[in-house]
C-alpha cells in the first residue's frame, strides 16, 4: 500500500522543486504575459501585412485571440493540383503549415502559426511562403 501511496503522489503532484519555481513564474505573471503579448501582436500585425501582400492568392480568416489563423489559396489562382504541388514545395523548403484535411476542412485552408517564432524566423517563414505562392500558383 505504501508503494501505491507513493506512486500516486510522484504522479499526481510536483516535486517540491517544481512547486518553487512555479511560484517564481507566477509571481511575474504580469511581466511574462505583457511580453508574450507584445510578441504576439507583432507576430499577428506582420502576418496580416503579409496576407495584404498576398492577397491575390489567398485570403484568411482573421483571429480574435490565439496564435493561429486560417489561410485559404484562391480557388481562381489554385486548382487542385497546384494546391499539391504546393504543400510539396513547401515541405522541400522546410517551411511547415498544418493542412485543412487535418483538422477538418478542405486541403486548400492551411492554419498559419504567427505566435511562436521570432520576429526574423517568422518574417524568413513567410518570404519562403510567398515564394511558394507564386512559384505554385495558376499563372494562366
Amino acid at each position: 500500500m505504501t508503494f501505491v501511496l507513493g506512486k500516486f503522489n510522484t504522479v499526481v503532484s510536483c516535486s517540491p522543486v517544481c512547486e518553487a519555481l512555479a511560484l517564481k513564474v507566477v509571481a511575474q505573471h504580469d511581466r511574462i504575459i505583457a511580453e508574450r503579448r507584445r510578441s504576439l501582436a507583432k507576430g499577428f500585425t506582420r502576418t496580416a501585412e503579409w496576407i495584404q501582400e498576398n492577397q491575390k492568392l489567398v485570403d484568411w480568416v482573421q483571429p480574435d485571440a490565439g496564435a493561429i489563423c486560417c489561410v485559404r489559396l484562391k480557388p481562381s489562382v489554385f486548382h487542385d493540383g497546384a494546391v499539391s504541388r504546393f504543400y510539396d514545395a513547401l515541405a522541400s523548403e522546410g517551411v511547415r503549415v498544418a493542412n485543412g484535411t487535418w483538422f477538418g476542412d478542405e486541403e486548400r485552408v492551411f492554419r498559419l502559426g504567427f505566435g511562436l517564432l521570432s520576429m526574423p524566423d517568422l518574417q524568413a517563414a513567410l518570404n519562403v511562403l510567398a515564394g511558394v505562392l507564386k512559384q505554385t500558383a495558376r499563372t494562366e
